[in-house]
């Protein structure tokens, strides 16, 4: 198996030459693993521009960044036979994501939080049927919500979670069929395309801090959010391995030292 930051290419589908993260061609020896960073070197950061207005253009929650790091936390209303240790597995992969973060910045953007109650004052039934009233949850100024949501929102069935009101992220029905199994890939689709449950809470936090679906994306004519890449898109690894240089690198960008 080939790793590029993260990502497991199969040995035999690499013939000769095959872009690496960066859309650079890299040629390679399908009989050597390698790391493909270790060949080609750490790419310079990128020259900022419009990314921070951007990323505010797709979820107001990024202009509440003031150099403190955002917590992530998550709610306990999951059904019973999800244990808090389920919970605090699942909030590990951001623990690593913050620390991979700062590894590269110098500095954190976000912070592995606990599991918490349900807040105070919620109605009867707050996360369950299609008219969810998800904006009302009370929250402390940097805190991401996690949660449980007992439907399928508005997308297909297959749907396992979904960012919304700009500083929260929900669970769906879906996503307890191949859960709680951490860092587990999806059986119904073969490596190295599989879904990682991991990979799936990393990919909603970045729609919170303002990424958008890679397709979704035109270079010098979108201007609501910034892409992740590929494989953030796909949750295609465990852990936080699904989050690649160039998804930390736009977080300097929208999220610079200090505020």
């Amino acid at each position: 198996m080939f790793t590029e930051a993260g990502v497991e290419i199969a040995a035999a589908e690499i013939r000769g030459v095959t872009p690496d993260a960066f859309n650079r061609d890299v040629s390679v020896d399908p009989g050597e693993p390698m790391d493909l960073h270790r060949v080609m070197g750490t790419p310079a950061p990128r020259a900022c521009a419009n990314e921070r207005r951007y990323a505010a253009n797709f979820s107001s929650f990024v202009r509440e960044w003031d150099g403190t790091p955002f917590r992530v936390d998550m709610i306990d209303n999951f059904p019973d036979h999800v244990t808090e240790a389920d919970l605090l597995d699942l909030l590990d992969a951001v623990g690593l994501l913050a620390d991979k973060i700062e590894d590269q910045l110098g500095y954190r953007i976000l912070e592995m939080g606990d599991v918490v109650p349900v807040p105070n004052g919620m109605r009867a039934g707050w996360n369950e049927g299609p008219n969810l009233s998800l904006c009302e949850l009370p929250r402390e100024p940097g805190q991401i919500h996690a949660f449980y949501t007992d439907h399928t929102l508005r997308s297909s069935p297959e749907t396992d979670a979904w960012a919304h009101c700009s500083s929260s992220i929900s669970y769906l029905q879906p996503f307890l069929t191949y859960w709680p199994c951490r860092g587990c890939e999806d059986e119904r689709t073969p490596p190295p395309y599989g879904h990682f449950t991991d990979g799936v809470t990393l990919h909603e936090i970045f729609h919170v801090l303002g990424y958008i679906h890679t397709e979704d994306y035109e270079h010098n004519r979108t201007t609501r959010g910034v892409p992740m890449s590929w494989a953030l898109r796909g949750a295609l690894a465990p852990e936080a391995d699904a989050v690649l240089y160039s998804d930390v690198d736009l977080l300097r960008c929208i999220f610079p030292e200090g505020g």
